[in-house]
């Protein structure tokens, strides 16, 4: 996480402890695995830097224990919210991950980015 911040890799971390995935499974920042990536301005990636107001630098970063995941590119991360998925369970019990997976495309058929 060396390249962001110090209050940004905090930030992550916070986020990732009290994530609704994660449900207080792991308490210890030192347990966590952040897996980094920054999406170079390509012309395969050219949908998510050609929308107005995108950052010049994308990145998305995932939390390996609590499943925790988040980008600063709304399509991106509402992209990879439905790619991740919901199981029957989550379905039937129309839990948060369900809810959160239903809004995901509903703000990609509205093109809320």
């Amino acid at each position: 996480m060396t390249d962001f911040s110090d209050a940004f890799a905090k930030m992550l971390n916070y986020n990732a402890l009290n994530c609704l995935l994660n449900n207080g499974a792991i308490t210890d920042s030192s347990q966590l695995k952040f897996h980094l990536y920054h999406l170079r301005n390509t012309d395969q990636n050219a949908p998510y830097y050609n929308i107005p107001d995108s950052d010049s630098y994308i990145y998305v970063v995932f939390e390996q224990e609590t499943g925790y995941m988040v980008s600063n590119c709304a399509k991106l991360q509402w992209e990879l919210t439905i790619a991740r998925g919901v199981s029957d369970f989550d379905i039937e019990h129309r839990t948060i991950r369900f809810l959160e997976y239903q809004a995901s495309i509903s703000h990609l058929n509205l093109k809320e980015y």
